[in-house]
């Protein structure tokens, strides 16, 4: 069986970010998975064009009361 671990970060204010924004996050989230793991991760998909479930935004309206 696959260890993947998933996560979404953002806000709900719109933001303009530059070209190539998703760099930083990248980079950090490779390095601390081959720091706990001692591997180089085969694949990583991420960006700044995710959307929320109905239950994660429901979950972030209930939390923001």
């Amino acid at each position: 069986m696959s260890t993947i671990w998933e996560c979404k970060i953002g806000t709900g204010a719109s933001l303009e970010l530059p070209d190539g924004a998703d760099a930083p996050m990248r980079q950090a989230i490779e390095k601390v998975f081959f720091e706990l793991t001692g591997m180089r991760p085969e694949f990583h998909f991420s960006g700044w064009g995710g959307t929320l479930s109905v239950t994660e935004q429901a979950a972030l309206n209930w939390q923001m009361k």
